[in-house]
């Protein structure tokens, strides 16, 4: 059976994704993050495919933690002007 997205809904901070086997996925941005409605697309059906368990470990696994994000785009910077 082929499941497939029926409606997308942009309501910031949310991304909420309908499908037609009668699901929704959802991303929130966090308060902290600056909103991307594309990003928040991706990562609901990321949850769809991949389940929500696993996508929260594979963030928390891999995903770069703010403070040396800021180290290495302060660093990138430094970089360009010099």
């Amino acid at each position: 059976v082929l499941i497939y997205i029926e409606k997308v809904i942009y309501s910031k901070p949310n991304v909420i994704i309908l499908w037609s086997d009668g699901t929704k996925t959802r991303s929130t941005c966090d308060e902290n993050d600056v909103w991307n409605p594309e990003l928040g697309l991706t990562l609901s059906v990321m949850k769809k495919i991949m389940g929500q368990n696993f996508v929260s470990k594979l963030f928390k696994d891999w995903a770069v933690e703010s403070s040396v994000f800021e180290l290495m785009s302060n660093k990138s910077e430094k970089n360009m002007v010099e």
